[in-house]
């Protein structure tokens, strides 16, 4: 087990021993023999020993195939609120793409940006408006304001501290993927965990990250997220998931904006299933049918 997940599990356990400790200091004694099996351990503890022990075969999935785990996150830690933008955006990615390809442009630079959304559709420019009020209510826009017709005219200076940075380049999707996978799965019976950023070393110590890797009942689910080129690396998907021994309705590749007569024919030729962000949950479910 890597440090940092030993680090975590001994944290949780720590917690449930210090709800035990603090029941003995309310007792007369410790002569019940049926002490323990009386005390009501943190709401939480059935959580973590469920979480740990299905993290743990995800780590012992990649370690058998020569993959060493050295850092993952846990869905359960990212922050609430980062979970809800993403989806909210990736519910609507074709009607508020322009929006975030114009934050992605102008991130690094000193000024604000306009987009006028007049030539998009209604619904479209609705669509940006409303997201563009959600990011500034929560910091993650410095500037906004919308001038109305006749301009119809957006105006705006994105975040770009190091997370969000991250989160606008490309982060958001997997926080989207990630949610949309813990809510299908959470609706179904057994063991289940969902990770994100799995960094791993092979036997060559050359590293690799997987996305997002989520179990249920000991079965494994990767998805890998793509916003901007995404060809390139489908050799390397399909060789690697052969590889691992995972089948081609197991693993996924998520790209933003893809047809899905393209994507049809790269996962007919690659053994992979390959979507477009607002059709992954519809093919996530019908995938666990199989």
């Amino acid at each position: 087990m890597s440090n940092e997940l030993e680090y975590k599990l001994f944290e949780r356990i720590a917690v449930a021993l210090e709800g035990i400790l603090e029941e003995l200091k309310k007792r007369n004694s410790v002569d019940d023999e049926d002490l323990f099996k009386s005390i009501e351990l943190p709401s939480d503890l059935d959580w973590i020993e469920e979480k740990d022990a299905v993290t743990l075969n995800i780590q012992e999935f990649l370690k058998q195939k020569g993959y060493d785990v050295f850092y993952c996150t846990f869905i359960e830690d990212i922050d609430p609120t980062m979970l809800m933008i993403a989806n909210s955006i990736g519910k609507s990615y074709t009607l508020v793409e322009p929006f975030i390809l114009e934050i992605k442009r102008n991130i690094d630079k000193p000024s604000q940006f306009t987009l006028r959304v007049k030539k998009y559709t209604q619904r479209s420019a609705g669509a940006i408006c409303g997201l563009a009020t959600l990011l500034k209510d929560h910091k993650l826009l410095r500037y906004y304001s919308y001038r109305k017709a006749p301009e119809c005219l957006v105006i705006a200076k994105p975040e770009n501290s190091g997370n969000i940075h991250n989160f606008y380049t490309g982060q958001w999707l997997e926080y989207y993927v990630a949610n949309v996978v813990n809510t299908v799965l959470e609706s179904r019976e057994g063991y289940k965990s969902v990770t994100l950023n799995i960094k791993v070393k092979n036997r060559n110590c050359v590293e690799f990250e997987f996305d997002v890797m989520a179990t249920l009942n000991n079965e494994i689910f990767w998805v890998e997220c793509k916003t901007g080129e995404y060809n390139k690396h489908l050799p390397k998907y399909e060789k690697l998931a052969r590889e691992l021994g995972i089948p081609s309705n197991r693993m996924f590749l998520v790209v933003a904006v893809i047809d899905d007569e393209t994507a049809k024919s790269l996962s007919n030729a690659h053994d992979i299933t390959i979507c477009s962000v607002e059709k992954f949950k519809s093919i996530f479910e019908k995938s666990l049918e199989a």
